[in-house]
Parts: structure tokens; C-alpha cells; sequence
């Protein structure tokens, strides 16, 4: 039985303590995504991101400034200062689209670093990678084109310095710790090990042998006691009966042979007294000999009684750093209750920005129809410059109108971009015809023939553009109706998100009792081997 005891015990050791014993010694004072939330929490990215998106908001409010100065600039210069004006005013569409992109990449960065942060994989930094590559070509080109706005320069010098600094203080330590981090093992591995109760199953089994053990000694206690009362019962029966024979014999022969029986008689009683005390020493040494054994047990049980009561005292203070962790899960359970709430908040404001985007393409569907109306006015317009041919007093009405509709032109052209390069140098060719024009009323009438042309190239080519505006007009109203199914999407998404982490909070709470639990179990044990240790010892 105690051979069947030390293989339990040494089953428990190999088989549970001590491989929970060296996972928490692997785990020591590892950093956790515990300590990931603790330095996400600071929100140290959302400071300086808050003040790289003022900076290029303040940086894209200068150049409209200079766009609105610009396009006034044109709309007054003579027609020899036009071309001079277009560059200018193409140049800041094209800083402002730059910047743009500038602040495209800087969330590109910040949504690879979360996307890291989260999951812990490589492939999830190839935004940031590639947003960090983008923002280091957009800010040169940038500082190129405003070379000659110190101011800008100096801005977007301050951008750079920011997003560098915002790199060495928040993206690089996060990423360390995450790496850190990677796939280590936490308490959380401890829990599992714990909650498959593997320490139970030999404990039940070893006090389960301790039972019978005890149950066994006490049983042969008992036979031996009563053996051994019995054997006195032997001895004193033999006494008595010898005693009496004894007696018996001796009364009859008293008088005639008092002398000679006197003798045997004190032999007999010195025999009897010999045989006895030995016998009583026998017993006596074999009853010494069994208490020593039994002492000697109990010995050995009151050792592993003091181990039982160390192991329940290490499982104790284990539940008790378990229950510690649970809280600890709790209060991290709560905190990210809190951050899917601020999800539900933004999804909630994102849907709402998709049903303005839906109403303000209603709007530009109405600005549409209202060109496509100012594109008849110009065909009407061509007709009216077709009966004004031979109409020279009205040369000044005439070259306004030119000079204005050039404009027009100039102010689609630029909109269009590179595209639009061809169209600008149409619009400045009208220009020039209206100045010609005023020089010589002789060619007045060719010229206007070559402007009624050109007129009616403009009306076909404003028409195909409202044409077009119409179908990207429609496009982007179906995107705005798929990211306003999708923020709706998200909306509902994160409410269930947000009641699985409340769900999530309630089994930790659980878990959480279920540990006080397991650990006012553990102390139970150390209470019972410690009596027992007591009751052994006396």
C-alpha cells in the first residue's frame, strides 16, 4: 500500500505539479497583451495624430486661400497674362491633391501598425511599409512645387517632424513590445492547466490510499490487541486451573505428606511463575515490536501529511494569483467593452456621413441639370454670335462674352487636369480671337464665323462632359449607397460585438468565483492533513 502511495505521488508530480510548476516559471514576468492595452490606452498615436491632420488642414486652408487668389487673378488677366494665370492655378489643384495623398498615407501607416498590433503578423505591416515609402516621396515632391512658399515649407518640414517623431515614440516601441509579446505563453495557459483538474484526480486516488492504509493498520490493531488478550486470557485460565488441581491434590495428602509435597508444590508454583513471566515477556516484546512499526507508519504518514500540507498551501497561494489574473482579465474585458462602444459611436457617425453624402449628391445632381440648362444657353448663344456677324458696334459685348466664355473653359480645364491641358490652349486661341477681333472690324466676320465653330466644339464638349459628370454623378451615388449598407453593416456588427464581450465580461466574473472557489477548496485540505498531522504526532 505505501509503494501504490509514492507511485500516486510521484505520478501527481510528473504528471501535474511539475509541469505547472515550470509553465509559470516560463511565464515569470513576461509582457502580455495586458501590458499592449495599458500602453494602447495611453493614447499617445491619437495626440500626435491629432496634430499631423491640424497641420495639413492648416497647410491645404493656405493653398485654397492662394487657389481663390489665383482664380481671380485669371478671371481679371488680360489675355496675354491667361497662360501665366492657368499654370498657377493648376499648380495649387495639384499641391492640394498632393497633400491629400500625403494624409492618405499617414493613415495608411496608422491602420497597418493597428492591424500589427492586433494580430501580431508580418503581412499586417505592409500598409504601414508602403504609407511610410509614399510619405517620404510625397513630402519631396511637395517641398519641391512649394519652393517658393517658405511658410509651406516650413509646415511641411513640421509635418515630417512630427510623423518621425510619432514613429520613434509610439509606432516603434509598440511594434517591440508586439514582438515581444508574439505567441508566449501567459496565466491564461496556467487557468487551462489548472481547470483540467489534473492535481484532483491523484489527489482523490491518494486519499483514497491513505484511507486504506489507515483502515488496514487500525484493522490489524485491533486483531493483535485481541490476540494478545486472548493469549493473557490462556495464561491466567492455565494459572487457575493448575492452581486448583493443585489444591485439590493437595488437601487429601496434607496430613500424611505435608513435608514431601510441600517441595514439589513450591516447584510447581516457581515453574508456573517461570512459564508465565516468559510467556508475559514474549508477549510483551512482540506488543513493543508492533507499536514500533506503527510508530515508524506513522512517521512516514505525518511526513507526507507535511508535503500534502505544503502542496495545498503552493495550490492556494497559485488559486490565489489566479483569481489576481482573473480580475486583472475582468478589468481588460470592461476596457475593451468600452473601446467596441466608441466603434459602435463611430460607426453610428459614419452612417450618418453616408446619408449626407446621399443628400449632397442629390445636390450635385441638380448643379448638373443646371449646367446641362447653361449648356443650352450656349448653344443659344451660338445663334445669337451668327446673326451679330455684320453687327460691328457691338465688338466690345462681343469680345466680353468671348473673354468670359474662355474662362469658363480655362476653369474646366484645370479641373480635368493633365487632360484638360488641350482644352486650355482651345480656350486661349478664343482669347486671342476676341482680341483680334477688336483690332480689325474687316475680319470680323471670319472671325466670328471661326468663333461659332469653336462655340459650338465648346457646347459639344461641355455637353459629353455633363454626360459624364451624370454617370459619376450615379456611380458614386451606388458607392454611397454600398458604404452606407456597409456602415450599416458595421453599426449592427459592433452591437453584437458588444454584447459577445459582455457575455465574454460575465464568464470572466464566472471564472472569477469559480477561482475563490478553488482556492477556499485548496485550504480546506491543508486544515484536514494539518488535524491530521496533529492527531498522528500525539
Amino acid at each position: 500500500m505505501l509503494t501504490d502511495i509514492e507511485t500516486t505521488i510521484s505520478d501527481w508530480l510528473a504528471n501535474s505539479t511539475n509541469p505547472a510548476i515550470a509553465l509559470r516559471r516560463e511565464i515569470g514576468d513576461a509582457k502580455t497583451m495586458n501590458d499592449m492595452a495599458d500602453v494602447i490606452s495611453e493614447k499617445k498615436g491619437k495626440q500626435y495624430f491629432d496634430r499631423v491632420r491640424s497641420l495639413l488642414t492648416k497647410f491645404i486652408a493656405v493653398e485654397n486661400d492662394l487657389l481663390q487668389k489665383r482664380e481671380t487673378t485669371f478671371s481679371n488677366a488680360s489675355s496675354s497674362n491667361n497662360t501665366e494665370s492657368l499654370d498657377l492655378v493648376m499648380h495649387t489643384y495639384q499641391v492640394i491633391e498632393i497633400t491629400r495623398q500625403i494624409e492618405a498615407s499617414t493613415l495608411n501607416m496608422e491602420t497597418g501598425m493597428r492591424g500589427y498590433l492586433l494580430a501580431g503578423k508580418a503581412e499586417f505591416l505592409e500598409p504601414y511599409e508602403q504609407g511610410k515609402s509614399d510619405f517620404r516621396t510625397l513630402t519631396s515632391n511637395l517641398k519641391l512645387k512649394v519652393a517658393d512658399n517658405p511658410s509651406q515649407v516650413a509646415l511641411l518640414g513640421e509635418i515630417e517632424s512630427l510623423v518621425s517623431e510619432w514613429q520613434l515614440a509610439v509606432v516603434n516601441p509598440q511594434i517591440s513590445l508586439r514582438r515581444e509579446i508574439g505567441d508566449s505563453k501567459t496565466m491564461d495557459d496556467v487557468s487551462d492547466m489548472v481547470a483540467e483538474a489534473r492535481g484532483k484526480t491523484y489527489f482523490d486516488k491518494f486519499r483514497s490510499q491513505i484511507d486504506a492504509f489507515i483502515d488496514r493498520e487500525q484493522t490489524l490493531m485491533t486483531a493483535r490487541q485481541q490476540e494478545a488478550q486472548q493469549t493473557v486470557a490462556n495464561v491466567n485460565f492455565v494459572v487457575m486451573l493448575g492452581m486448583i488441581v493443585a489444591v485439590s491434590v493437595s488437601i487429601p495428602l496434607a496430613i500424611i505428606l505435608s513435608n514431601s509435597i510441600t517441595s514439589p508444590f513450591q516447584n510447581i508454583f516457581k515453574g508456573l511463575r517461570k512459564f508465565s513471566t516468559a510467556e508475559l515477556n514474549q508477549l510483551s516484546r512482540a506488543f513493543t515490536s508492533i507499536v514500533q512499526k506503527m510508530s515508524n507508519s506513522a512517521y512516514r504518514v505525518s511526513n507526507v501529511a507535511s508535503n500534502i500540507n505544503n502542496v495545498s498551501q503552493n495550490l492556494s497561494m497559485i488559486s490565489n494569483r489566479q483569481a489576481s489574473s482573473v480580475e486583472q482579465t475582468s478589468a481588460s474585458t470592461e476596457e475593451i467593452s468600452g473601446m467596441l462602444k466608441v466603434n459602435v459611436d463611430s460607426a453610428e457617425e459614419s452612417r450618418n456621413l453616408s446619408r449626407q453624402m446621399g443628400e449632397q449628391m442629390d445636390e450635385l445632381d441638380v448643379a448638373m441639370e443646371k449646367i446641362a440648362e447653361s449648356n443650352e444657353k450656349i448653344s443659344a448663344l451660338v445663334k445669337i454670335i451668327d446673326e451679330i456677324g455684320a453687327k460691328t458696334e457691338i465688338i466690345d459685348e462681343i469680345m466680353f462674352q468671348t473673354k468670359l466664355l474662355s474662362f469658363n473653359a480655362s476653369v474646366e480645364a484645370v479641373r480635368a487636369g493633365e487632360h484638360g491641358r488641350g482644352f486650355a490652349v482651345v480656350a486661349q486661341e478664343v482669347g486671342n480671337l476676341a482680341k483680334r477681333s477688336g483690332e480689325a472690324a474687316s475680319d470680323i466676320a471670319s472671325i466670328v464665323k471661326q468663333s461659332v465653330g469653336e462655340a459650338k466644339t465648346i457646347a459639344e464638349e461641355n455637353t459629353h462632359r455633363v454626360e459624364s459628370g451624370y454617370s459619376i454623378v450615379s456611380a458614386t451615388r451606388c458607392q454611397s449607397k454600398s458604404v452606407f449598407e456597409g456602415a450599416n453593416k458595421v453599426f449592427e456588427a459592433s452591437n453584437e460585438q458588444a454584447r459577445g464581450i459582455q457575455e465574454i465580461s460575465n464568464a470572466v466574473e464566472s471564472i472569477n468565483k469559480a477561482t475563490q472557489h478553488a482556492a477556499s477548496m485548496a485550504d480546506q485540505p491543508q486544515h484536514r492533513v494539518m488535524s491530521s498531522l496533529v492527531r498522528l504526532k500525539s
